[in-house]
């Protein structure tokens, strides 16, 4: 008896041990799907991620202010009852004034769940019908802790707008369709909370309205000096294209009269402005850090240019200069994340261009 009791001791032992094998076993089944199934999901929706194009960023309902082809569109995604979105009125405003014949302003809703700042949008729209949008956006702003709907309706009456026609526009179907569709634009860009503002389609990373005013004014001005410089020589037609999107490299034409211009690829905190660029050879090429911080930038490509070394390291405010002599390709990215991605330039001897 004893005898069979060890017996069947043993057989249960090896009967529980089978058992927890298939039960890890059945565990890490189910581990691997549950896996598997995410990482499939997280890939479908990266792959759905739409990527906004310029054309994108201004819409024919959209209020603008400015020339359609002006060189620059300053696109402000901005909504009516919060603090930091007024704060960057001024600016926005003051860049405007100053940069009127080269920039044109947009204006986009990114209106909260709140009825308040739905139904403030809804009306900045009714009155951009009448043609009204920047007084009565500037109405609102001024007014931002009284936006209830006899309010606003009020707020169109004192600038002499049509009242009726004001309420019936500001509850229409198109009106609404016009928000939602901003509100959709906000998505595909990837923004959480308004205020937002693009520069040419590429967004402008700002903490304070003095921080914004700076990186696109100094964007502006350096656009400006590189028309000046090139009209030197006013024998020579120079055309520079209009726009910076990452998707398109920026050509100079009429090489010649570029030769004694200095064509500037500049630091911000959004990475290298322009991603790529074409140039002549013999001109001269100047980066410049302008943000807060000392950058290191390396060059992945860069034979032909031995004096620039293995990589420029740029104080705040600092810019290295030099001379493309000889046709080259040369590539860069920053050192610290890499995350601006393959920045090169391209110097073309001049009997290329046209």
């Amino acid at each position: 008896m004893h005898n069979l009791n060890i017996g069947l001791l043993l057989q249960n032992i090896r009967r529980n041990k089978t058992l927890m094998i298939l039960v890890g076993v059945a565990v890490l089944l189910v581990a691997l799907i549950w896996i598997s199934s995410n990482r499939t999901k997280d890939t479908s929706q990266e792959s759905s991620l739409i990527v906004l194009q310029e054309k994108d960023f201004v819409e024919p309902y959209t209020p603008t202010l400015g020339e359609p082809d002006a060189h620059f569109t300053l696109v402000v995604v901005n909504e009516f009852t919060c603090n930091d979105c007024v704060a960057i009125v001024p600016v926005v405003k003051d860049l405007y004034r100053a940069y009127s014949s080269i920039l044109r302003l947009a204006f986009r809703h990114f209106p909260t769940d709140d009825t308040q700042s739905q139904s403030a949008a809804k009306a900045a729209q009714a009155a951009h019908k009448q043609d009204a949008f920047w007084e009565y956006h500037d109405k609102l702003f001024e007014n931002r802790q009284n936006l209830s709907d006899k309010a606003l309706i009020e707020y169109a009456r004192a600038l002499g707008l049509d009242a009726a026609e004001f309420e019936d526009i500001m509850d229409s179907r198109e009106v609404q369709e016009e928000i939602n569709n901003d509100l959709e634009f906000a998505k595909r860009a990837q923004l959480e909370i308004a205020p937002a503002v693009f520069l040419n389609g590429r967004k402008i990373v700002f903490t304070t309205a003095d921080s914004l005013k700076r990186q696109v004014e100094n964007e502006l001005q350096i656009y400006l000096a590189r028309v000046n410089s090139a009209s030197l020589d006013p024998t020579k037609e120079v055309v520079i294209e209009k726009g910076v999107p990452k998707s398109e490299t920026p050509r100079i034409k009429s090489l010649r009269a570029q030769k004694n211009a200095v064509f500037v690829i500049n630091y911000t905190n959004s990475g290298f402005n322009p991603k790529t660029a074409e140039v002549a050879v013999g001109q001269r090429v100047k980066w410049v850090n302008t943000t807060s911080n000392t950058i290191t930038f390396n060059f992945t490509r860069n034979k032909s240019y031995p004096d620039l070394g293995d990589s420029i390291t740029l104080e705040p405010g600092a810019s290295k200069e030099f001379t493309a002599e000889i046709k080259d390709v040369i590539a860069y990215t920053e050192e610290i994340t890499d995350n601006f991605g393959y920045v090169s330039a391209v110097f073309l001897p001049e009997d290329l261009e046209e």
